[in-house]
């Protein structure tokens, strides 16, 4: 492989990877210092709250997602029988699949952290109706992801609490050889609607999070008249903020300004004072982790007042406080999963950041880590409700007809048989050097409009 093309290559991945992130894939996050600013947990989980008044908004209860009482749906059971591919009378096989070497080393290690935690927890409790999982952990290197989904095929029973960016080159061969996929998340059109994948906490391409529009429309009227948006400059990011603008119109957003800047960009002074300029109140940028940063630091540095800054999901991370300091003070940003603040509120979280540090000590959570924990339940639990006859044409079937799902509380209610985005969020703001929840006072906000559906334009 010649320099040159290697040097495109990794462009392309560091793009790409930027763009995943952006879209909220989550990011790293150091375990001290969540579980440091832990509050007292006077929430429920699975209690979902809808804005205060709005229309079409909902006051409910979310649903147990099924599971063999208190602990899930792992236990002994009298399970047996060779149904299929990687089962055995006493062991089930799944595969995992993240990128972790490559040009972006260790990109997704936290899903693959999480699925060890998973196992070791599910088979702590005597695996799923008597059978222990077995774990086959595959790395893609990012740009070979086609040799880890043909050993899967071979290898194991279904693919588990996968992630990797170019996961459409997997399509072909896993619908040839028919191995089902729980997905923590989907990266491209091509995989999010393949007949095969399911994902525990969907991100359909038509779709994005709307909810922090309607709050932000509601609080701060005039700002969102005249609101703005950067994004890195690469297709698949131009989309996702084209969709986060049509469907911030519906609220009353009115964008005055709207730009495309370099993935790496280094200078934010001409982008704050276009903003002071035209006397923006809103922002947001699609990109890497450190564009955010770099942002809020040039406002705070110029003193250019803008009332909103939404962060990506990405930036839901104590390292963005600590880079932005001070500048950081006031920034919003939206999650679906049950903030790490209120770990002591939620059962399933604190099991999730307990074997985590039991599987792998020193490991870091992350909030995508937490959509792979769930695609573990969602699998555990359909193949529970199969008792002996464990096949992977049942396990899609079964999965095809999930449409009620939360991980056990620790996100909001999703539709993984349908593909659909969840309606529920919690809006999060920095305060006093930690985040704090804004919106609403407990449980999740869940409302069909937090959905927003792109209407195909090209702007």
């Amino acid at each position: 492989m010649t320099a040159k093309i290697r040097a495109r290559r990794r462009r392309i991945a560091v793009g790409v990877a930027a763009v995943l992130v952006a879209a909220g894939c989550g990011s790293r996050v150091d375990r001290d210092t969540w579980q440091g600013a832990m509050g007292p947990g006077d929430v429920e989980p699975g209690t979902t709250t809808a804005p205060p008044g709005a229309s079409g908004s909902t006051t409910t209860t979310a649903p147990e997602d099924g599971g063999a009482g208190d602990e899930g749906p792992c236990g002994p059971g009298d399970a047996s029988g060779a149904t299929d591919v990687g089962v055995t009378d006493t062991e089930i096989t799944i595969a995992t699949i993240q990128d972790i070497g490559g040009p972006v080393p260790g990109m997704f290690q936290g899903n693959q952290d999480a699925m060890e935690a998973f196992v070791a927890w599910c088979n702590s409790l005597g695996g799923v109706n008597g059978r222990t999982l077995r774990l086959l952990e595959k790395d893609t290197g990012l740009f070979e992801p086609r040799p880890a989904i043909e050993e899967s095929c071979r290898e194991a029973f279904a693919i588990v609490g996968s992630g990797y960016v170019f996961d459409d080159a997997t399509v072909e061969p896993q619908s040839e050889c028919g191995i089902p996929e729980v997905a923590a998340f989907t990266s491209t059109p091509a995989h999010a609607d393949a007949p095969l994948t399911v994902t525990a906490v969907p991100s359909p391409s038509d779709q994005t999070q709307a909810g922090a529009s309607w709050y932000f429309a509601e609080h701060f009227p005039d700002a969102v008249e005249k609101a703005a948006i950067f994004y890195a400059d690469a297709a698949t990011t131009k989309d996702r903020a084209y969709l986060q603008m049509e469907a911030y119109e519906a609220a009353g957003f009115t964008w005055v300004h709207e730009a495309a800047i370099p993935i790496t960009e280094l200078n934010w002074g001409p982008h704050a004072e276009e903003l002071r300029s035209k006397g923006v109140g809103y922002v947001t940028v699609w990109a890497d982790f450190t564009a955010p940063v770099k942002l809020v630091r040039e406002l705070h540095a110029q003193q250019v007042d803008v009332p909103i800054v939404e962060i990506g999901a990405q930036s839901y991370d104590p390292d963005f406080i600590e880079q932005a300091g001070e500048a950081a003070e006031g920034a919003y940003v939206l999650v679906s999963t049950w903030p790490f603040e209120e770990a002591d509120g939620n059962p399933e979280l604190q099991r999730y950041l307990e074997w985590l540090e039991k599987a792998k000590p020193g490991a870091k959570p992350t909030s995508l880590a937490i959509h792979g924990w769930s695609a573990g339940l969602l699998f555990a639990t359909v193949v529970d409700s199969l008792g002996s006859d464990v096949t992977r044409e049942g396990l899609l079937a079964g999965l095809r007809e999930v449409h009620e799902w939360t991980g056990r509380g620790i996100h909001g209610l999703t539709d993984p048989g349908s593909n659909g985005l969840t309606e529920c969020v919690v809006i999060l703001q920095v305060r006093d050097g930690e985040f704090a929840r804004v919106f609403p006072d407990e449980g999740f906000s869940c409302d069909e409009r937090n959905v927003g559906w792109t209407r195909g334009s090209s702007r």
